[in-house]
């Protein structure tokens, strides 16, 4: 099946195909660094500010809120929504994240009233949707002034060298294991056009800009393999 942006129909069968295999395959396939990455999101979301109310966008497994439930105690938990618009994965979610409320939804359009968060999670979707700067504008539209979007998204090394290395594992190697682990090669084909065909940090940060967001941090992690970009409104 060809995948694209263009066509979220496409993309959401995607997600509904791998979703009993998503976590277990991002970890195999990352060597691991899929869930440091996902822990250092929420360690550096608690160093900020203990959230009272959070959305996690495109919350995929719910391992994101997962990690928050089990990084604070019970009692200080903060209202937890995520959004997925695959419905299979909010279903996996729903075990891995009981506390929390979820809604099958696209990020495009959020069912919620204005200023209704003040912290907000977006990791590894925003590459996968169709416009992430109408994404932004939501984002910005549904949480409080001053309150933090944290987008966690794969980018593109900044060495020539470990480009050349990273484009030959996404292209030869990521495939083939892809259809050994979670059953679709052409899912995981999708992972490296999504990554070279989407926007820099650089004009990220410009998109969020332009939809009312201030950047506090732009953090490359692992040479820029992957980003961590925190933003206020």
């Amino acid at each position: 099946m060809k995948y694209s942006r263009s066509k979220p129909q496409s993309i959401r069968a995607l997600f509904d195909s791998i979703a009993t295999d998503y976590d277990r395959a991002n970890r195999l396939l990352s060597f691991g660094l899929y869930g440091h990455w996902n822990q250092y999101l929420i360690r550096c979301m608690l160093a900020d500010k203990t959230p009272k109310k959070l959305c996690d966008l495109c919350s995929g497994t719910g391992d994101i809120v997962r990690r928050l439930s089990l990084a604070m105690p019970k009692r200080a938990l903060p209202e937890i929504h995520c959004v997925d618009f695959s419905p299979v994965m909010v279903e996996v979610a729903k075990v891995h994240a009981p506390d929390a409320v979820f809604h099958v939804a696209d990020v495009l359009a959020l069912p919620f009233e204005d200023a209704s968060f003040d912290t907000m999670t977006c990791a590894w979707g925003i590459r996968n949707v169709s416009d992430h700067e109408q994404c932004l504008k939501e984002a910005a539209r549904t949480i409080i002034p001053g309150g933090r979007l944290y987008i966690l998204e794969l980018t593109r090394p900044h060495s020539k060298f470990l480009h050349m290395l990273h484009s030959f594992y996404l292209k030869h190697i990521v495939p083939p294991l892809g259809r050994v682990i979670a059953h679709n090669q052409d899912a995981y084909c999708w992972l490296q056009e999504s990554i070279d065909s989407f926007v820099s940090p650089e004009t990220l940060i410009l998109a969020a800009k332009l939809a009312g967001w201030k950047t506090i941090s732009a953090r490359p992690l692992v040479y820029g393999v992957a980003t961590l970009f925190t933003l206020e409104r």
